[in-house]
């Protein structure tokens, strides 16, 4: 797992990690960081979120709930914010 899309793109496209097996298998999770770092600082309640999110990244099918309902529900909880579609597009990677 890498932290923030940007991160993650470079590291795929880094000659250092080609061998990787996750990196030739485009298997490089991308932490979410909006508003804050999911599993990075500072401390925020998206943590919790971020539990349920790699969760499902990681073992599908024991956590087979839709991530972007869960998010939207999440951000309309613990921030007053709606997300959009255009939003979970931004912020899922």
């Amino acid at each position: 797992m890498i932290l923030g899309a940007d991160a993650a793109k470079a590291f795929a496209s880094d000659p250092r990690w080609r061998d990787l097996p996750a990196v030739r298998e485009t298997r490089v999770l991308a932490s979410p960081t909006l508003p804050f770092g999911w599993v990075d600082g500072p401390p925020s309640p998206s943590r919790l979120l971020a539990l349920r999110w790699l969760g499902h990244a990681l073992y599908p099918e024991a956590f087979p709930e839709d991530i972007r309902a869960v998010t939207q529900e999440f951000y309309r909880l613990f921030y007053a914010v709606d997300l959009t579609d255009a939003m979970l597009d931004e912020l899922l990677p």
